[in-house]
């Protein structure tokens, strides 16, 4: 998890940059699909604007639960996409396989060794996200003395 922590560090210290406005975002996208080219309405400051006391630890509750979020669906997606190389499409199955489906497992490894995970693992977590992301809030009401 020491990537996440590097992730957490690099956030904090570059701040929050300016979002555009939903408005801003739905038109850009009308554009594209019309094949115009997009009109870009530059604010006042587009500087990052940075992130101090409480508002650090709201920022890396919500960073840490979204990118947790955020890597268990894309291993959710390799899971899936690893199934199809590994057994075929099930909507285009013209054969009959020799072997009956194989599971797929995933195997995540670093410097300190290895984790193998299988699909109901990745649902497991997923299942489990929402309540480490309540846990995670409370901590941090607690830590910033609002509990």
């Amino acid at each position: 998890m020491d990537w996440l922590i590097f992730e957490l560090m690099e956030g904090i210290q570059a701040g929050k940059h300016p979002s555009e406005s939903p408005d801003a975002l739905a038109q850009a996208r009308r554009d594209v699909r019309s094949d115009r080219s997009p009109e870009f309405d530059f604010g006042p400051t587009t500087e990052a604007v940075p992130i101090s006391g409480d508002d650090q630890i709201e920022w890396a509750v919500e960073y840490v639960a979204n990118r947790l979020d955020a890597t268990l669906a894309e291993l959710g997606r390799a899971a899936a996409n690893l199934d199809i190389i590994v057994n075929g499409n099930p909507s285009k199955a013209t054969s009959t396989a020799k072997q009956g489906p194989q599971e797929v497992m995933i195997e995540l490894a670093d410097g300190d060794g290895s984790r193998k995970l299988e699909r109901n693992d990745i649902v497991a977590a997923s299942t489990e996200l929402p309540g480490l992301r309540k846990e995670l809030e409370a901590w941090s009401a607690q830590v910033r003395g609002q509990v």
